[in-house]
């Protein structure tokens, strides 16, 4: 196996690193901070190993660093080292090194203009020096203390992270820039188009499939905001998006600030999407290419890229994808995702906008069950009349539903309400039998004790209906409709 350049870079730094830190009682890092999906996955991790170990964490700033607020952040009940006479040593081996390494680059590639020829120089490789890492035997380096360098275990019990008293204060002052309100709610959206770190066929992706979600977004009263840098493609004005990323007032402080204050993040497969998992922020991936990664933290939904038979230009499907021999030859080939029988092709308009909808609905469903007056409960799992199946498919309509709420707002479900307001003694029965509480009809009435559990009438709130009518309906005011309901109980 090829060895680990940034490694042979490092080795002199961490072997001064652990003399004057011992191991023992600390962790330095000093992250290759030239990508930021790196950058804050090193440093979640470099925390995650402190705490776990009970080690005071020593952080040192690398040189070029991509965004020099992200190690500013800071990270719950750890003791965290930036200054000192010992940090300002290590620094300035770490530049002399790097430059050391600069030379020598620049060196060897003379020599091999002028000779046409590799020469061997001490170090001829333009990777950075970091500290905090070791081999890792079976793929990759790893940071010191982990399994291996995505170590989604570790990554999993990360600790809190929040902005110091000074990042906010400014960051509060910057973000009125942005034209948004402090009571917006807004999406942070990035998509990587290839200008920032290179074209890639397998990675990048156009903005134009994001249009249908971005419109449906503000139709629902949010904001969405453009994530990136000033290479990116501008929008046009028609559609409703804050260009945060070609702003004069885009700054790397202003980036973990509206990361951390977004509603959720629409990601792909970019280094980005790491700053929501640090501020543990709500992930939806698209165009997602890589199984590495792609279930770290707060992903709550997850698209990948659609796999395509090259012969006939035809979608396959994912589970039956993974189940060919082609899975295999995606696995291994990282650098193209590619065969002779299958590419990628991005995700279209409306599979996003599904996903996105979709996402934001259970949340509402969850954000709803919080209220202490409001209970949510089943309808079927689609809506269909219960009295028309048989009692196999009447089961498995009432009890997906049940059990799918229950997976999404963490809580039993004991009321559901009939479809059509139909219902039989069957339908009864099996409802008992689910465990279910209580039952809702049709039937236009307010509740008293002496009605049937499992023929409750309901009185129904309309979108139309004035706030005086509506307070009538909550103080038992509004059920002369009873009068007109041609109804009969079932007898059981």
């Amino acid at each position: 196996m090829q060895k680990d350049k940034i490694l042979q870079n490092s080795k002199n730094a961490q072997k001064i690193a652990d003399l004057i830190f011992p191991r023992t009682n600390y962790f330095v890092l000093c992250p290759s901070g030239h990508n930021i999906g790196h950058l804050v996955q090193e440093y979640i991790l470099a925390a995650t190993i402190s705490e776990k170990f009970k080690k005071k964490l020593v952080l040192i700033e690398p040189i070029n660093s991509c965004n020099s607020e992200i190690l500013n952040i800071i990270p719950e009940n750890i003791c965290v080292i930036k200054k000192g006479i010992r940090v300002a040593l290590l620094k300035i081996l770490i530049s002399i090194i790097t430059l050391k390494i600069k030379l020598n680059n620049f060196f060897h590639k003379i020599l091999k203009k002028l000779f046409n020829k590799s020469f061997f120089t001490l170090v001829h490789n333009p990777y950075p020096v970091c500290i905090g890492f070791e081999e890792n035997k079976k793929c990759f380096r790893k940071l010191i203390g982990s399994n291996y360098y995505y170590d989604a275990d570790l990554m999993s019990k990360r600790p809190s992270f929040e902005l110091s008293y000074k990042q906010n204060n400014i960051s509060e002052k910057l973000y009125k820039q942005t034209g948004l309100k402090k009571n917006d709610w807004f999406v942070c959206l990035h998509i990587r188009e290839g200008n920032y770190a290179g074209y890639s066929q397998i990675r990048s992706c156009s903005i134009e499939n994001y249009y249908p979600t971005i419109k449906f977004i503000n139709k629902l009263g949010g904001k969405v905001i453009k994530m990136g840098d000033s290479t990116m493609k501008k929008v046009p004005k028609e559609i409703e998006l804050i260009d945060y990323a070609n702003s004069d007032y885009k700054s790397d402080l202003l980036d973990l600030y509206l990361i951390k204050n977004c509603n959720f993040f629409l990601g792909c497969s970019s280094g980005l999407a790491m700053l929501a998992l640090l501020f543990k922020k709500d992930v939806i991936l698209v165009n997602f290419h890589d199984f590495i990664g792609a279930f770290f933290g707060n992903t709550k939904a997850i698209l990948f890229k659609n796999f395509c038979e090259k012969k006939n230009r035809k979608k396959l499907d994912f589970i039956d994808f993974i189940k060919s021999p082609d899975y295999e030859i995606y696995i291994k080939n990282f650098s193209s995702k590619t065969s002779d029988n299958f590419y990628l092709e991005e995700n279209n308009p409306d599979q996003i906008f599904k996903l996105v909808k979709n996402y934001l609905n259970k949340k509402d469903l969850f954000e709803i069950s919080k209220y202490k007056n409001i209970e949510v409960g089943s309808h079927s799992q689609d809506h269909v009349n219960l009295t028309k199946l048989n009692k196999k498919e009447m089961i498995s309509q009432l009890d997906k539903s049940k059990k799918w709420i229950e997976d999404e707002i963490s809580r039993e479900v004991g009321k559901i309400s009939y479809p059509f307001g139909a219902y039989n003694k069957l339908v009864i029965d099996n409802v008992k039998k689910l465990n279910y509480k209580k039952a809702f009809t049709t039937r236009f009435d307010f509740y008293h004790k002496h009605y049937d559990d499992f023929q409750i009438p309901r009185v129904d709130i309309w979108r139309h209906d004035t706030k005086n009518i509506f307070i009538s309906k909550l103080m038992g005011k509004w059920n002369w409709m009873k009068y007109f309901s041609n109804y009969s109980y079932v007898e059981y």
